[in-house]
């Protein structure tokens, strides 16, 4: 009777065990489950701009350099005969930076320059896809990347982004307000060539940058973008702002503009 009743307690205190150590996990599992949602907002916190909820130079540094080099090599598996020439195996990185917004700060505060750049947003997400990178680069200067699309469509996205900037006025309450922008652009890769490394981001950025001083020189509200020069991007990397020019100036690249004429566009 006494070993009857011994073995009762031990299962009566087996199942509060079995209870207790359940709870606890399932308590643990919650608060991993916190910390996890915790360390995600931070992390994504990081990797935003406050101001208008679009990513910032940290996400887009962290991500470009697998997209350069998904790219790249789609197009050396064609030229060692892997697969067919690729289809919108491109990358089209563009900036774009709102004319005279000093201006639009000095009429209307900074609290005003802050709306222009939220309502912006927007107009950035009608003109590029969900996967496209959107980014706050700082200031009025934004970077978009065409992540996995054909260079020749480079154009029309310029032009739309024009256009999405122009044609409706930004609201101030009270009032309205019309604002242009002008736009630089680069694509990759430079060369469509069967070897070699990517290249650095920021060769890239500079290349479209070039442009984008090209398109302020040559009045606003314009673009200008390079489709292709005979330089590989790793070997521009090297190349001083006047030995670029010179790269354009050859036959063999492609410079694109909004401009009547290539003739019209003002170099830095």
């Amino acid at each position: 009777m006494l070993l009857g009743y011994r073995g009762y307690q031990r299962k009566r205190l087996n199942s509060r065990l079995s209870k207790l150590v359940k709870e606890r996990t399932e308590q643990l599992q919650n608060t991993n489950q916190k910390l996890r949602d915790a360390y995600e907002k931070v992390e994504a916190l990081s990797l935003s701009d406050s101001l208008t909820g679009l990513n910032n130079r940290l996400y887009v540094e962290q991500h470009i350099h697998s997209d350069l080099d998904l790219s790249q090599r789609a197009y050396e598996n064609h030229y060692r005969g892997k697969q067919a020439l690729p289809k919108n195996a491109d990358l089209i990185l563009f900036i774009l930076d709102l004319d005279h917004f000093k201006q639009i700060n000095d009429r209307f505060g900074h609290d005003g320059g802050d709306r222009v750049l939220i309502q912006l947003k927007a107009r950035l997400k009608s003109v590029f896809r969900e996967s496209d990178y959107l980014i706050r680069w700082g200031g009025e200067e934004f970077v978009c990347v065409a992540r996995q699309t054909d260079r020749r469509e480079a154009t029309d996205i310029a032009a739309r982004l024009l256009t999405a900037v122009s044609d409706t006025s930004f609201d101030m309450s009270p009032g309205s307000l019309d604002v242009t922008c002008s736009v630089g652009f680069a694509c990759f890769p430079l060369v469509i060539s069967e070897h070699g490394p990517a290249g650095q981001f920021s060769t890239l950025l500079k290349l479209a940058d070039h442009c984008l001083y090209a398109s302020k020189r040559s009045g606003r509200n314009c673009f200008v973008g390079i489709e292709s020069i005979s330089t590989r991007l790793s070997q521009v990397e090297k190349l001083s702002t006047t030995e670029i020019q010179g790269l354009l100036n050859e036959a063999d690249s492609t410079v694109v503009t909004s401009l009547e004429s290539e003739q019209n566009i003002r170099w830095p």
